[in-house]
């Protein structure tokens, strides 16, 4: 469905779909790329941070969802304890950072209410922005369930914004072909998604089935999302936007959960933590401080066919993983940390270094109580990847298309070429498969991409190796420094008009992004 197709459309919202022949009209005017270094020199910011492990964790607040009523979010101010002792404007759902956690049952549709109550001017006085990148009016949003299979009114399309003052309901089916995983929804508007992220408009959408209550996992308060996001913090309290030359914000403060690397008390026992990447630009290399084995039991789309062991779990931007730890081996009192071993994100050779002298080789620690948790063993066999509609074979696909992630005329582009509203570069057809063939051409920058609307497996990668839980249902792969990745999706249920692009959002934003249509 074409983006203009969900209501009456205004001259302002023609522009912005180029049906008046001006694509160009939409782009925006800081797109002079500044200097390489790194965003957390920006502008001389450096955050006032504390010691690491003094606040601790929070659990974001729970909407059940499973029984199929409507509900409601409000997107609004709030303010937040990120760093302990100092207080920062946040825009949130509900107006906390992440948002609510909502709870989703397979075959239970969502019908969910977003409603924008943020600052009509876009209130630029609560974040910290460097005058070259300009102050643009960002209080028009859009909420997009990252990997949902929906319809195109309801996916989130950047370009169906809606401004303060007004609501938006979406539908988010949760039919046959969505796997329950570890979903999250987050502001998708154009060319503003990573500053609406930045500031704190992301969260948990956990969607479950009577398969894995059956095997037993983890659950209730041993069930816990972790989302960890790197952000700037003026000595006032407020946020820094510093991304200079677009490339993304690397921030000195590590939070999970919105708070700067917090402590979190666990019983003897089994953890299942979902795990999300929720930062601009920043990638993690996650290891336990006693380097011992963790398993990982799920990906973007749900759980694997079996755990996989591991010492390492490296995570970009969007990409969620399942882990399980295994608490009951340590004595009480113990302190275990989790840290980022991947070095400062320019050095992108992943090397296994840990330097506590960096503010984000820490990113929190678990702190053993006495108390006995849940301690039934992680099951061998966990989810086929054929449930539950079977898995495509590559030679089968309808065709392959390649995409090149680059630069073109210092702009981020696809193919060579930036978004453009008007513009379709691909019309795969409903009931199909295809092979999409992914390359990062450059040496100098990593891109982790997203399409809408689909799942897909990782056929090979050429450039690095398969990493832990890549064996699963995925919606975001890594590209890293001169990689390709083949991968195989399957187009179902909807026609209509959809994006891909980089989820280093700042790269989407400036303008590494393309549609596609699905087409009976």
């Amino acid at each position: 469905m074409d983006p203009s197709a969900r209501r009456g459309v205004t001259r302002r919202e023609a522009l912005k779909l180029g049906l008046l022949g001006s694509a160009g009209l939409l782009l925006p005017l800081e797109r002079t790329l500044g200097s390489r270094r790194s965003a957390r020199a920006a502008g001389g910011f450096e955050s006032p941070r504390r010691p690491p492990f003094e606040a601790d964790l929070a659990i974001p607040p729970v909407i059940d969802a499973r029984r199929g009523e409507s509900i409601r979010l409000d997107a609004r101010v709030g303010r937040q304890e990120i760093i302990p002792g100092i207080t920062t404007p946040i825009w949130g759902y509900e107006g906390v950072s992440p948002g609510p956690t909502i709870l989703a049952r397979k075959g239970i549709p969502v019908n969910a209410t977003f409603v924008n109550n943020l600052p009509a001017a876009g209130d630029p006085g609560n974040i910290i922005i460097p005058e070259e990148l300009g102050r643009r009016s960002l209080s028009e949003i859009v909420v997009h369930l990252h990997g949902v299979n929906t319809d195109a009114p309801h996916d989130g399309h950047p370009l169906f914004t809606f401004p303060s003052g007004e609501s938006f309901e979406y539908f988010w089916p949760n039919n046959d072909f969505q796997r329950p995983a570890t979903l999250w929804y987050h502001d998708h508007a154009i060319h503003a998604t990573s500053q609406q992220v930045y500031r704190g408009l992301a969260g948990f959408y956990v969607l479950t089935d009577e398969l894995e209550e059956r095997l037993n996992l983890p659950d209730g308060e041993f069930d816990v999302g972790l989302k960890i996001q790197d952000v700037i913090i003026d000595k006032s309290g407020l946020l820094v936007y510093a991304n200079e030359g677009f490339k993304g914000v690397e921030g000195d403060v590590v939070t999970v959960n919105g708070r700067q690397q917090p402590r979190f008390e666990v019983a003897r026992g089994k953890y299942r933590f979902r795990i999300l990447n929720g930062s601009d630009a920043r990638e993690y290399r996650l290891a336990l401080s006693d380097d011992s084995v963790f398993h990982v039991i799920g990906s973007d789309h749900g759980l694997l066919p079996a755990p996989e062991p591991t010492r390492r779990l490296h995570v970009a931007p969007a990409e969620r993983y399942e882990v399980v730890i295994d608490f009951a081996r340590y004595q009480p009192g113990t302190r275990i940390v989790l840290q980022n071993r991947l070095d400062e994100p320019q050095d992108r050779r992943l090397e296994d270094r840990f330097d506590p002298r960096l503010p984000t080789s820490r990113v929190m620690a678990f702190d053993v109580t006495r108390r006995q948790g849940f301690t039934a063993p992680i099951p061998a066999r966990l989810r086929p990847l054929a449930d539950p509609t079977g898995v495509p074979t590559p030679a089968r696909a309808a065709r392959t298309r390649n995409w090149e992630f680059d630069r073109q005329d210092g702009f981020w582009s696809i193919n060579g070429r930036q978004f453009a509203p008007g513009r379709v570069d691909a019309r795969p057809r409903l009931g199909t498969s295809e092979i999409w063939r992914f390359v990062n051409p450059a040496g100098g920058w990593v891109h982790p991409i997203h399409p809408h609307l689909v799942r897909f497996l990782i056929l090979d990668l050429k450039g690095r190796p398969r990493r832990p839980g890549e064996s699963g249902w995925k919606d975001t792969v890594w590209l890293g420094p001169n990689v390709t990745a083949r991968v195989l999706m399957e187009f179902r249920n909807f026609a209509g008009r959809y994006v891909m692009h980089c989820h280093n959002v700042s790269h989407e934003d400036h303008d590494m992004m393309t549609q596609f249509e699905t087409v009976l």
